[in-house]
């Protein structure tokens, strides 16, 4: 969880926030890591892990290791140093951070991963339709209440748009992220 949603989720929240994929308009917390990305975003990343993973080892997950995984580090050290990269280049010079279409890019290096994971074990694929289809719901009425109560806005560059329920949103939300 720390990894995924502290880490991961820093680096593509930031890079997300930073070229305006999207927009939250109403913090509960003030405040916002180098200016860009709100803490509640923080937060957010890390609680939907959790909910996730909490979801997969309590109705999914059959093996009942208690261990961590010694192939951790494959995924520990590349996102400390994604993020570390991030906040430099932000510090040198955030231009360079500046991704047109970002939404589309950032969700195909999201997948990624798992499409690769897939493929090395195909019978991670039931599981992680297990887990894709409730959270689908869940992702896809809270995107609808945040529309709804102007939570977040969408005002960069997208590849379409959807209409749902008089609420209009980037189609790679809807296939991305719910």
């Amino acid at each position: 969880v720390l990894i995924f949603g502290g880490l991961f989720g820093f680096v593509f929240d930031f890079i997300e926030t930073f070229n305006k994929a999207w927009t939250v308009k109403r913090l509960v917390l003030p405040w916002k890591i180098l200016g860009v990305l709100p803490f509640d975003d923080v937060l957010g990343f890390f609680i939907m892990t959790l909910l996730i993973v909490l979801f997969y080892e309590h109705f999914i997950d059959d093996e009942k290791n208690k261990k961590i995984s010694k192939n951790i580090i494959f995924a520990l050290i590349p996102s400390i140093l994604a993020t570390i990269a991030i906040v430099i280049l932000f510090n040198i010079n955030p231009e360079i951070l500046t991704i047109s279409y970002v939404y589309l890019v950032g969700g195909i290096a999201a997948i990624i991963p798992l499409i690769i994971i897939t493929i090395l074990k195909p019978k991670l694929f039931r599981k992680f339709f297990y887990i894709a289809v409730p959270f689908f719901f869940i992702w896809f009425l809270a995107e609808i209440i945040a529309l709804k109560t102007g939570s977040w806005i969408f005002i960069g560059q997208y590849i379409g748009s959807i209409m749902v329920f008089g609420l209009t949103f980037p189609f790679e939300e809807l296939f991305f992220w719910t």
